[in-house]
């Protein structure tokens, strides 16, 4: 999924017009957003740990993403895959490149760099990139 015209911004803008929301607004989750959510995770003593390692919490099976919230052991708070499946694009930007943040199902957790990402990763990359392990997470707003 790219961030560029049809992409995830375009996607996650219409999300609410073509589910049939009436005066709903929505678009993609916020650096600042994604930020308040790992605050609010990190107030649990039981889960903090996951905003440095997030191998428990997410999908990392190393062959491919399994549909999001379809394993109730990845959420943390009733928020599925966060920790790890794929990296989601924000609207958040950094020099050139758009932010994507959490971690990805690939990620092998002792390889340094993004693999292994907790979902308290952000990192910059080119909005024009498409590959299966970029998605995007929708906020809606009432």
């Amino acid at each position: 999924m790219t961030d560029e015209k049809g992409g995830a911004v375009e996607k996650a803008r219409n999300f609410s017009i073509q589910s049939g929301h009436i005066n709903v607004t929505s678009t993609l989750v916020y650096g600042v957003q994604w930020d308040a959510v790992m605050r609010w995770i990190s107030e649990d003593e039981n889960l903090a740990g996951y905003l440095t390692d997030s191998t428990g919490k997410g999908n990392y099976n190393k062959s491919n993403a399994i549909p999001t919230g379809s394993n109730p052991a990845y959420q943390l708070k009733n928020i599925y895959d966060i920790a790890g499946n794929v990296y989601e694009w924000t609207m958040e930007k950094i020099y050139n490149a758009k932010v994507i943040r959490g971690g990805m199902y690939t990620a092998e957790p002792t390889s340094g760099g993004l693999d292994g990402a907790p979902c308290s990763c952000r990192s910059g990359y080119p909005v024009y990139v498409e590959e299966e392990n970029l998605g995007f997470r929708i906020a809606i707003y009432l």
